[in-house]
């Protein structure tokens, strides 16, 4: 697979593909009030609009920054599926798979796929710790989904070698502390992954408030890592 590591921005359908990204952004006023009419008859855009899910909002506006284009990109705990639909929508040149325990919530991420028609997207019920994929995704992303059990090494080595090398995690979670990022932090370190890239997403929602730490980490390339005394988890 040729991978193209350049992060710059690619759009589809042109006008509704440019206002959803502006509307991630705030780039234009105008597309809030696109947002709001489209609400009223489309509940994929009601689910993202709606204030409890600010902290979706933030994860998009940092991946949309930080992912490559045209990869093959694992979803480590999808859920309902909903933010890894918006991201195959805007990267529709690579191509995405969402994988969780739970098959309640796969029910409404399959009928996603129907829904918005995203022929790159796909779901799958699996434990992530035995998961075997191939050909070997480009990255992986994990929204507060398999990040704290990565301080289990069993773990951490199980995630990585879903991966091929080179490769990209995303990783967004809320750890207690220093420490407990630490083990993470070596945990990945050991298996060839190097923190390259940190941001404190400020989310404001019913499902978390404050600073949310996200993480970039990479393996394979020359990207100079950031030690970890100087990490800050808010």
């Amino acid at each position: 697979m040729q991978r193209l590591w350049s992060f710059g921005i690619s759009l589809v359908g042109e006008a509704e593909m440019k206002i959803l990204r502006d509307w991630i952004t705030g780039a234009n006023g105008q597309a809030e009030e696109f947002i709001l009419n489209k609400c009223e008859v489309d509940s994929y855009f009601r689910i993202i609009h709606s204030q409890k899910y600010d902290l979706f909002r933030q994860e998009l506006i940092w991946l949309d920054s930080i992912l490559p284009e045209n990869v093959l990109v694992a979803d480590l705990g999808c859920h309902t599926g909903h933010l890894t639909t918006i991201m195959a929508r805007i990267r529709p040149a690579s191509r995405f798979m969402g994988f969780d325990s739970l098959r309640r919530p796969l029910n409404k991420a399959r009928r996603l796929i129907d829904t918005y028609k995203c022929e790159k997207l796909t779901f799958e019920n699996h434990d992530v710790f035995s998961l075997k994929i191939d050909p070997k995704p480009d990255g992986l992303i994990s929204l507060q989904g398999v990040g704290l059990a990565l301080s289990s090494k069993p773990h951490a080595d199980a995630v990585c070698s879903i991966s091929d090398n080179p490769a990209f995690f995303a990783l967004v979670e809320r750890f207690e502390s220093l420490d407990e990022f630490k083990a993470v932090y070596e945990n990945l370190e050991t298996n060839g992954f190097k923190c390259v890239q940190q941001n404190l997403l400020n989310v404001n929602s019913l499902f978390c408030n404050g600073a949310l730490p996200a993480f970039f980490f990479t393996r394979g390339h020359s990207n100079k890592p950031i030690p970890f005394d100087e990490i800050s988890l808010n």
